[in-house]
């Protein structure tokens, strides 16, 4: 290989590695609107100079492509964005920081309608006291990641294919030991269970194998053959009252909206049943 080849060669590495990197204005733009696409609202540079702790006017100023001087300030970006370094910042690093933003202020702010606080999260059914605290339980089970939550609606097509990343991804994992046993949580639209539930809240919801346990009285998603797509109490379909006679082939829907006429279904006509264990407000 002669010298011009060499040096073509060469040439070319130096290009594949300036081409994988990018600066910190154009790292801010990408992770802005990759916060957009994970959380459905835009973060403005104010709000986000205010979860950094920093002047606003010292953020656009690095959006347009100043560069940051002081140590503190250099410091602050790192430790926010959970980047290595501001001087070669790899090209999927937007993306990787938003995941880590997002989940990491999950439980302290919003950003959008997605990232909810502690106290908006209530758990369904019997209360058992936990032997963990939720700090005693993150280090006993380390590599939980928790519950997927994804911002977009309930329904057959999701339940069926959340599992694949390239169709779904989840804006941020919920870890409550409540729910360590439950598959994911998404997005409940209609008002039938209003109040208990209301149209935009999360429900978190665990997959019911054995159809034959089903607990009456509690809450389901249930994905029917028919095409029914719902989220009801699942309660017993009496036939005689008095004599607490039951039909053990059908089921009642029953809403928590009086509007709403309560409906049978046929056992066998379930496709997927989920029960709801939880709730993650919507607003």
């Amino acid at each position: 290989m002669g010298i011009f080849g060499q040096l073509s060669k060469y040439n070319w590495i130096i290009i594949q590695i300036f081409y994988s990197r990018m600066d910190i204005g154009s790292f801010l733009s990408a992770f802005k609107s990759k916060i957009k696409s994970l959380t459905g609202k835009a973060i403005s540079s104010e709000r986000l100079a205010e979860l950094m702790d920093i002047n606003a006017e010292k953020l656009r100023g690095w959006e347009k492509g100043s560069l940051p001087r002081k140590e503190d300030d250099r410091s602050k970006l790192k430790l926010f964005f959970h980047l290595k370094n501001l001087d070669n910042i790899p090209k999927d690093a937007p993306a990787t920081s938003a995941k880590k933003v997002v989940e990491q202020l999950q439980e302290k702010l919003w950003i959008g309608k997605a990232v909810v606080s502690k106290k908006e999260v209530i758990a369904l059914g019997k209360k058992i006291p936990m032997r963990l605290d939720e700090q005693e339980f993150a280090e006993a089970f380390p590599d939980w990641k928790g519950i997927p939550v994804y911002n977009v609606p309930v329904s057959a097509g999701f339940v069926k294919h959340y599992q694949d990343e390239n169709t779904y991804e989840p804006i941020y994992h919920l870890r409550d030991p409540r729910f360590k046993d439950c598959n994911f949580a998404a997005i409940i639209t209609g008002d039938s269970m209003h109040s208990e539930i209301r149209h935009g809240d999360y429900v978190v919801c665990q997959e019911v194998i054995d159809r034959s346990f089903i607990v009456y009285g509690d809450i389901y998603y249930v994905v029917a053959k028919n095409g029914l797509e719902t989220c009801k109490y699942i309660n017993a379909y009496v036939l005689d009252a008095k004599n607490r006679i039951y039909d053990e082939d059908r089921i009642l829907l029953v809403p928590k909206n009086e509007n709403i006429t309560p409906s049978p279904l046929r056992k066998d006509m379930i496709d997927r049943l989920y029960k709801v264990k939880g709730i993650i407000r919507g607003y």
